[in-house]
């Protein structure tokens, strides 16, 4: 999973975005995903962080277990 959310700066102001790709087994707490199976990125073009936060990401699939081709899973 992606997980988004804007950033405080020292002066309190939403001045960042952290991104965070994390995996969890059945319901417990996700953790950081050292090797995800895609890699998101966002779009700094198109992300802003007043509020409401808007995100834009990009997502590169490199392999889905439960696809039988790379691509299959963005359909």
């Amino acid at each position: 999973m992606v997980v988004v959310w804007p950033s405080r700066g020292a002066d309190g102001v939403f001045d960042s975005v952290t991104l965070s790709q994390r995996k969890a087994p059945y319901e417990t707490m996700p953790t950081p995903d050292r090797n995800p199976p895609f890699t998101a990125k966002l779009s700094l073009s198109n992300t802003s962080v007043r509020l409401p936060p808007t995100y834009f990401l990009r997502v590169s699939l490199t392999s889905c277990i439960l696809c039988r081709s790379p691509t299959s899973a963005l359909r």
